[in-house]
């Protein structure tokens, strides 16, 4: 049962709603991190005055913890623009990042905790080592690791602020080296977007954006946020298309021509069977054991509905969001790598 889903796309059936229900719906909205999302869909909709108060406070309490977070990335922003602008060619935003500065409603009580940028390879040294000096620390991670990043995934390690504890993603792609679908980064088009107190930021354009988005969600191999960023490309495809009813195909001829129509079709009938995103075009699921996968995924991860077939299902996307990573004769070693490390931390003293 997963009454958060169905509340995100008919947000009138909480006028049917008990006290058992709205708890429920709350906390799979914690859970799923969609609970600001939750709030902003509600407070939209005639049904607010159906929310009894004691669900009342906690949406708003919601909303208050989404626009702080705004504010934070806000003065994020402003201080890695002074910086990037100096030491490298090209930096863009990314993900939840560029949904503020464009000003998208999806960024409308979204839960983030990083700040996800890309910038070209040939600086991405120099930038490690600019932020480093101001106030940007290493996460904790052991040598191997530190390696494995830096030899074969699309970043480097993450950076946490010394002070207010922000997370930063230095992208220089958006697919790791090894995934066969990798395309070169300078294929992607960007757009300027004016802020207030900061000037010129890059996103991606907006077809590449809701790439990116698809990218992302359908290479993981873990799903915390697997229903969030499903909600994301909904809300993405429902904002665009309005000013533009051709958007999708646009989509789909884009991600064609970056050899990512994959993760896009995936992103279309998902969004389309399991959020009801008006799209035109009939889109055609992918394999059966996939096709469980995925469904069974974008669910909650709460006791309410939390299935022996949701485990198999993320048992399933774990490996392929692996095998999607790297190739075999590079998989096999690092799992036992790090299922040997993980054992000889178990191991008792």
């Amino acid at each position: 049962m997963s009454l958060l889903l169905d509340t995100l796309k008919a947000p009138h059936i909480v006028e049917n709603f008990n006290d058992a229900d709205w708890q429920i719906l709350l906390s799979q909205a914690r859970m799923a991190n969609l609970i600001g999302r939750l709030a902003y869909r509600l407070f939209d909709t005639e049904k607010s005055k159906d929310i009894p108060e004691f669900v009342h406070w906690q949406l708003i309490s919601a909303q208050k913890v989404a626009l702080r977070q705004i504010q934070q990335a806000r003065c994020e922003l402003s201080s890695l623009s002074k910086l990037l602008d100096q030491r490298c060619q090209r930096w863009v935003l990314l993900k939840g990042a560029a949904y503020i500065a464009r000003g998208l409603s999806v960024a409308d009580g979204r839960s983030f905790s990083d700040i996800d940028i890309l910038v070209d390879k040939t600086s991405i040294k120099r930038v490690e080592f600019s932020l480093l000096g101001e106030g940007w620390q290493r996460t904790q991670i052991d040598d191997y690791d530190d390696r494995y990043y830096r030899q074969w995934m699309h970043e480097i390690p993450p950076l946490k602020h010394s002070e207010n504890r922000t997370v930063l993603d230095v992208h220089h792609n958006i697919l790791p080296l090894t995934n066969r679908d990798c395309p070169e980064p300078e294929r992607f088009e960007t757009q300027r977007v004016e802020l207030e107190d900061i000037g010129t930021l890059l996103t991606l354009t907006a077809e590449d954006l809701v790439i990116h988005s698809a990218c992302h969600l359908f290479t993981e191999s873990e799903f915390h946020n697997g229903l969030r960023d499903l909600s994301d490309l909904d809300m993405l495809f429902r904002h665009f298309s309005t000013a533009n009813d051709h958007f999708v195909e646009s989509v789909i001829s884009r991600a064609g021509k970056l050899g990512l129509r994959g993760y896009v079709d995936l992103a279309l009938y998902y969004c389309q069977k399991l959020l009801d995103t008006p799209i035109n075009k009939q889109q055609r699921p992918p394999g059966a054991v996939l096709n469980f996968a995925f469904r069974h995924i974008f669910t909650p991860n709460h006791k309410s509905s939390r299935t022996w077939k949701r485990h198999i299902a993320a048992t399933i996307l774990y490996w392929r969001g692996h095998l999607l990573r790297m190739p075999l004769r590079l998989l096999i070693p690092h799992l036992m790598r790090k299922s040997f490390a993980r054992l000889q931390q178990e191991k008792p003293v």
